[in-house]
C-alpha cells in the first residue's frame, strides 16, 4: 500500500507553514544595504550547498547550538530555490528568510515529481557571520497546524486548551488520495447571460501548487485571484458569462503534481 512518508511530513514542519506566499522581497525594518546583501549571499550559498549535496560544508554555516539537529535531521537536495522575503529584527542581528525550495518528494510513487515549498530559514549574526539556527517555534509547526508546547523546565505545563481538540491529520495512502487534497468546492455551474459565480480551490497538500487555466469556454470570462496556492491556502476562480456565452468546460491544470480540475458551465 502506497503511503506518503511520515519523515517527509515531519521535515515539512520546518518549511510549509504559511498562510500565503510572500509578495515582496523585503518586509519589516529596512536593513543597511550591506547587511541585506551579506545575508542574501549567505542564504544562496547555504541553499546551493543543499542543491549540490555538500552538507558537510553547509554545516559550517550552522550555529553551534543547532549543529546536532542539523547533523541528525534529513537533508533535502534542492532542485531550485528563490528567496521570497526576508524579515529582520530591529537591530538587524536576526532575520527570517522565506525561500521557495523545489525538491523531490521522498515517497514511493512521487520520486519523479518535484514540489515547491515555502521554507523558513532562521539566521542570526555570530562572530560577524550570518549563521543558520533552529528556533523552538520551528519544531512546533507542521503543515497541519501548530503542535502543543512541551512542559516548561520548572515542571509547569502550558494552560490546557478548551473546546474540541483538532482532528488528527489525514495521511494519504494513494496517489489518488493525494490528488484529492487539491479540490474545488463545486464543479458545475448554471449561469444566465451577464451572470457571475465563483469556485474556490483548496490546497490541503504539504506544498505549494500552481494553477493554470488550460481551457476556457467561449464567451465566459474566468479569472483566478492567485495562481500559486500555499499549503492550506485557497484560490478563487471568478466566472462571468457574457451575452454570447456558450456552455462548456473550464479546465484548470494543477502544477507540478496534480490532475486537471474540470468545471462544467451551463449557460441558460
Amino acid at each position: 500500500m502506497l503511503r506518503i512518508s511520515l519523515l517527509f511530513l515531519a521535515t515539512a514542519a520546518l518549511w510549509a507553514q504559511s498562510t500565503g506566499a510572500p509578495s515582496t522581497a523585503q518586509t519589516g525594518p529596512v536593513p543597511p544595504p550591506e547587511v541585506d546583501q551579506a545575508l542574501r549571499a549567505r542564504i544562496n550559498e547555504f541553499c546551493d550547498l543543499h542543491k549540490q549535496g555538500k552538507f558537510r560544508q553547509a554545516e559550517q554555516m550552522v550555529a553551534e547550538d543547532s549543529k546536532d539537529y542539523f547533523y541528525n535531521s534529513g537533508k533535502p537536495h534542492y532542485v531550485s530555490y528563490e528567496i521570497k522575503s526576508i524579515t529582520y529584527n530591529q537591530d538587524f542581528t536576526k532575520a527570517t528568510a522565506i525561500v521557495m525550495c523545489e525538491q523531490f518528494l521522498p515517497a514511493l510513487g512521487f520520486q519523479t515529481q518535484s514540489v515547491k515549498m515555502l521554507t523558513p530559514f532562521n539566521w542570526r549574526i555570530e562572530n560577524g557571520q550570518w549563521m543558520w539556527y533552529l528556533s523552538k517555534d520551528a519544531l512546533l509547526f507542521t503543515p497541519f497546524g501548530k503542535l502543543p508546547d512541551s512542559p516548561h523546565p520548572n515542571g509547569a505545563t502550558t494552560a490546557p486548551t478548551t473546546g474540541t481538540p483538532p482532528a488528527p491529520p489525514v495521511i494519504p495512502t494513494s496517489v489518488a488520495q493525494f490528488f484529492s487534497m487539491i479540490k474545488a468546492d463545486k464543479t458545475t455551474l448554471s449561469l444566465k447571460p451577464e451572470a457571475s459565480d465563483q469556485v474556490t480551490i483548496t490546497n490541503d497538500t504539504p506544498g505549494v501548487v500552481s494553477l493554470i487555466l488550460a481551457q476556457q469556454v467561449p464567451g465566459v470570462e474566468a479569472k483566478l485571484d492567485i495562481v500559486d496556492i500555499p499549503s492550506r491556502g485557497k484560490a478563487v476562480l471568478a466566472i462571468h458569462a457574457g451575452t454570447e456565452a456558450a456552455s462548456g468546460y473550464i479546465r484548470l491544470q494543477v502544477k507540478p503534481i496534480g490532475p486537471q480540475i474540470s468545471i462544467k458551465v451551463s449557460v441558460e
